[in-house]
């Protein structure tokens, strides 16, 4: 378990989640919110002026105040309350958290990835972490062994 340093109560959830998993895979969105298109009646919300013309986006644009949290309800949508039970999602890092076996990991993998495939949404393969023993995450090394405190990130300190 993570104890309560300075991170958020999210993160703190999220980190805890991990808790006793013995595989976890990790999967980076390809420009995850350019992905999220906005329907054309939310498009003006996003307007900017460029070179004296007037812009606005048809997909997610990261920046906005709304952006985390359409984006969070975009995944949940896709993702479905079944699978939210073994794949956290925080910002735009998916992970999927198996306390059993590899079968069943392997299981939920496929289960992902057709959600994703689904939805039209792609992965960057290069940045995406399959069956690992150990990732890194929000600052932390997160191990079959538990919790620890990156130490790339204190290495200044």
């Amino acid at each position: 378990m993570v104890a309560e340093t300075e991170k958020s109560p999210i993160q703190l959830d999220v980190l805890n989640s991990f808790h006793g998993a013995n595989y976890i895979t990790t999967f980076d969105l390809n420009n995850a919110y350019f992905q999220i298109p906005i329907n054309k009646y939310g498009r003006k919300y996003t307007g900017f002026t460029f070179n004296g013309k007037s812009y606005v986006y048809n997909v997610l644009p990261q920046g906005l105040k709304t952006s985390v949290e359409s984006f969070s309800r975009v995944m949940n949508l896709i993702l479905e309350p079944e699978v939210q039970e073994f794949c956290v999602n925080y910002l735009d890092d998916l992970a999927i958290i198996t306390t059993g076996t590899l079968d069943k990991h392997l299981e939920h993998i496929d289960i992902v990835l057709s959600k994703l495939n689904k939805a039209g949404l792609t992965c960057n393969l290069q940045k995406c972490e399959f069956i690992c023993k150990e990732i890194k995450m929000l600052g932390f090394i997160i191990s079959t062994e538990g919790i620890k405190t990156d130490p790339d990130k204190i290495r200044a300190i």
